[in-house]
């Protein structure tokens, strides 16, 4: 039987993680969240304006230097906390976006490696990785902070970042067994769901694999199967209302 060319085209796709009205509660009433993401917008805003009036990410004065150390001193004002993670995640973050990624990686090895900032903290250092084509520091972290994880939740979150460093680096085997790793450590948790879902992509919609049959009624009313345009090339786009 011969495989379906399946060819998926998306112009603009925007992606919004759900949040609980709990959590978005939370948040809206935690000073010290607020005062990170106040920071941040401010951050964000004046390295826009720095960028659009010519400022290159070689400049000695790059706002990003001085908005990293304004984040990772929120980030020990409020150690231990989500907010304190956020901060000192964005500390690191933002110098990766000013192409500061040797001062980045270096500000993150300050942190401890029981600090439940590596939970978000292990992404940003992948993503460092990702543009530096050099994954064996990242790596190698990951595997150092999943010995010392105190708890499931912590391991689910880094063996999830962990899958994804495997996956940017095509090494689709490891990918899988971290992510299945996940989804075992913390079932039904956010991890493990985030997890999941990297593996029905990894899996089930890797090139070369069959596209999943699916049916949908058209607008005319009429039910149009996938396998009906079996040897046709068929292009599917998505959109979202919300």
């Amino acid at each position: 039987m011969k495989r379906l060319a399946l060819w998926l085209i998306v112009a603009t796709m925007a992606v919004a993680l759900p949040v609980t009205a709990w959590r978005q509660q939370q948040e809206a009433t935690d000073p010290a969240q607020q005062e990170v993401r106040d920071t941040l917008r401010q951050a964000q805003q004046e390295i826009q304006e720095f960028t659009r009036g010519g400022g290159k990410a070689t400049d000695p004065v790059h706002p990003a230097v001085k908005w990293s150390a304004q984040l990772w001193e929120l980030g020990q004002k409020h150690k231990g906390t989500p907010a304190g993670a956020q901060a000192t995640g964005e500390a690191v973050h933002v110098l990766i976006h000013a192409e500061r990624i040797p001062q980045a990686l270096e500000l993150a090895d300050r942190v401890p490696l029981d600090d439940p900032a590596w939970t978000t903290l292990l992404r940003f250092v992948f993503e460092a990785a990702n543009l530096s084509k050099d994954y064996s520091q990242a790596t190698a972290k990951a595997k150092l902070l999943l010995e010392r994880a105190p708890d499931a939740a912590r391991r689910a979150a880094l063996q999830l970042q962990l899958g994804r460093g495997y996956w940017q680096q095509g090494q689709r085997e490891q990918a899988v067994v971290a992510f299945e790793s996940a989804v075992r450590e913390a079932p039904g948790s956010d991890y493990a769901r985030d997890a999941e879902s990297a593996l029905y992509e990894l899996i089930q919609l890797a090139t070369g694999q069959p596209a999943p049959q699916f049916t949908v009624q058209a607008r005319d009313g009429r039910t149009v199967a996938l396998d009906g345009y079996r040897g046709r090339a068929v292009v599917l786009i998505f959109w979202s209302s919300t």
